[in-house]
């Protein structure tokens, strides 16, 4: 799409703007030429998704609809990676919520008004947090966001405990519980962790698991597919049933200040001590592995 107003619209993102969830990483302009129908160089500033959009276009309705009629009156996103945050977006305002503030510099929670009552722009450069000036409103997007997440089951991001920027350590960092114990009997896998006083809460366990951890079971090398289930959390303990098919798993665990404590010490594919196109097999020590005749 070419730029319609070079001032206002233009076809051209900012560097690391794409990979953010302020405005003008998380929008896309739609640009629409209907000879007889609708005039050239026409701006709209209707906040619009995937829902139907014709009878706005065609100026029957001021709204996007879902199927069942019902408008769309709000948009969610959330970028689990990278400047890590999630946000949802009515027809005039925008919240922010950082999931990790200490690591871009950012505020944990940011309220910016896009469009005046009428409609208009207001701050669509996102440069005026009214998070302090609406806490009402500010409150009321969060709890809509945290539904949203639980509902989706969304992915949400972790924090390392073991890597921290000199001078700026990360909240709880040193209330992380450690994995005690592993043990599997059937298909129940199960790790236990430390609890009590100066331990921080877990709320959540995944097991990730691939169906492909041998050089046998894949297409090419290190092309390693793993996936994700919701495991349980008891007291001190976490467990799953393995799925048919799985070669090898480990149990994930989030505490309650969002740090993530494995069962097995995976090597990063970037930075310092990576190991690039690693894969399970080459190191399976600690893993659980399920129908051993699929193991290497």
């Amino acid at each position: 799409m070419n730029a319609i107003d070079s001032q206002r619209l233009i076809n051209k993102v900012p560097k690391e703007c794409r990979p953010r969830l302020w405005i003008r990483g998380g929008s896309m302009p739609l640009g629409c030429l209907w000879p007889g129908h609708r005039g050239s160089r026409t701006l709209g500033f209707r906040l619009q998704d995937g829902c139907d959009l014709l009878p706005v276009i065609l100026g029957e309705d001021q709204v996007a609809r879902f199927a069942n009629g019902k408008p769309r009156d709000a948009l969610f996103f959330t970028l689990p990676c990278g400047k890590t945050s999630s946000a949802p977006s009515g027809r005039r305002l925008r919240l922010v919520l950082n999931h990790a503030p200490e690591n871009n510099g950012r505020p944990a929670v940011e309220l910016f008004q896009l469009y005046q009552d009428n409609g208009s722009p207001a701050d669509l450069g996102e440069r005026e947090n009214l998070a302090s000036a609406q806490p009402a409103k500010r409150d009321e997007l969060l709890a809509a966001l945290s539904r949203w997440l639980e509902q989706t089951d969304a992915q949400l991001p972790y924090k390392n405990a073991k890597v921290q920027r000199p001078g700026k350590p990360l909240p709880g960092a040193g209330r992380v519980p450690t994995i005690t114990g592993r043990r599997a009997e059937g298909d129940r896998i199960e790790i236990s962790f430390e609890t009590g006083p100066g331990k921080s809460r877990i709320l959540r366990a995944d097991l990730i698991y691939t169906a492909n951890g041998s050089d046998e079971l894949r297409d090419r090398a290190a092309y390693e597919e793993w996936f994700r289930l919701r495991a349980t959390v008891g007291d001190g303990i976490a467990y799953a049933a393995a799925p048919p098919g799985m070669t090898h798993a480990i149990l994930c665990l989030r505490d309650e200040n969002g740090f993530l404590i494995r069962s097995k010490e995976l090597p990063p594919s970037h930075g310092p001590g990576s190991v690039r196109n690693f894969t399970i097999a080459s190191d399976p020590a600690d893993t659980f592995a399920w129908l051993p005749v699929c193991t290497p």
